[in-house]
């Protein structure tokens, strides 16, 4: 694959490949995100460390319900085979972080090493040109549309097309749709087709993925977040912490940390209810986006993160 640098360091750094070992034993604690770097931990492990003494410690953090994230990207076939996989990669680290209560129980019984760690959220310096997103979001207010904006990797999991089924049915909405599909994915094209095939192009912008998109959040009315799963939900608490007033679905990731207090939420796959979610958002909008920003300012801080982690690490 490319070699793709995003983060920028201030020290020299490797990239690292599957099939070329690691001596762990040179490190105190290593710590892994996502599948391929805990299959990476999970092979070379052992075979690096079997003839030093093992004082490395070995931390993953999950950040989705396995099944479920690779059943809507890659179908319910993938899902079986990697998400058996992935838990016994994962049954190789000393820690399992979970980043929701939903998470820490569902996997207390296959990764009894796991302990909670919410996701901490923090807004960048913009770094992005939205002259486009505000152009479109201006048109759309001059002809009395609400805009829902939202951001995301597109893909079926995240349920953006309930936007549009809304969108047939209510004629004073309009649509900002920010990112772009994960490589080998058809997500966006899928929602681009399915805009044209209900005549919604009048009314739903795309734009290409931003490095700090909450900054569009200034042209519109509402955020949107319509995942059907999802392991924390970062974009939704940076809106919160951006200032916005979210529409949410009714998920265990979310509803058990936010209240109709901070969002309002809507029965997935419901259009009624998404309906009464969106009146609600735009009726109580100031008092939504101050409860939601004062929360997520109190509990989930970046430092409030980096602190939990800095106790894991020292434990």
């Amino acid at each position: 694959m490319p070699n793709e640098n995003e983060l920028k360091f201030s020290c020299k750094t490797t990239q690292i490949r599957m099939n070329e070992p690691l001596d762990f034993s040179k490190f105190d604690i290593v710590h892994a995100h996502m599948m391929r770097p805990d299959k990476f931990v999970a092979r070379h492990r052992q075979q690096t460390t079997n003839n030093k003494q093992q004082t490395t410690k070995f931390i993953s953090t999950l950040h989705c319900e396995i099944k479920k994230d690779l059943g809507y990207k890659y179908g319910k076939f993938v899902a079986f085979v990697y998400g058996f996989l992935w838990i016994n990669w994962l049954k190789k680290q000393d820690t399992v972080v979970q980043i929701n209560d939903n998470l820490l129980e569902l996997y207390r019984t296959q990764l009894p090493q796991s302990t909670l760690i919410y996701n901490g959220v923090g807004i960048a310096p913009k770094s992005d040109d939205f002259s486009r997103v505000e152009q479109a979001a201006l048109n759309f207010k001059k002809q009395n549309l609400h805009v829902i904006l939202t951001y995301c990797d597109i893909n079926r999991r995240k349920g953006l097309m309930q936007i549009l089924n809304l969108l047939e049915k209510r004629k004073d909405l309009a649509f900002i749709c920010i990112g772009d599909s994960t490589r080998g994915t058809n997500g966006k094209e899928e929602l681009q087709a399915a805009v044209a095939q209900k005549g919604l192009s009048e009314r739903v912008f795309f734009e290409k993925r931003k490095k700090t998109p909450y900054y569009a959040l200034e042209f519109a009315d509402i955020f949107a977040f319509t995942s059907y799963a999802e392991g924390f939900g970062l974009a939704l608490y940076e809106a919160g912490l951006f200032g916005a007033s979210a529409v949410c679905s009714n998920i265990p990731a979310i509803n058990g940390i936010l209240s109709q207090n901070e969002v309002s939420f809507f029965e997935l796959d419901d259009t009624a209810s998404l309906n009464a979610a969106v009146d609600e958002a735009l009726s109580q909008k100031a008092q939504k986006m101050s409860n939601f920003k004062k929360l997520v300012e109190e509990r989930y801080s970046e430092q409030r993160m980096f602190e939990a982690y800095r106790q894991i690490y020292l434990k």
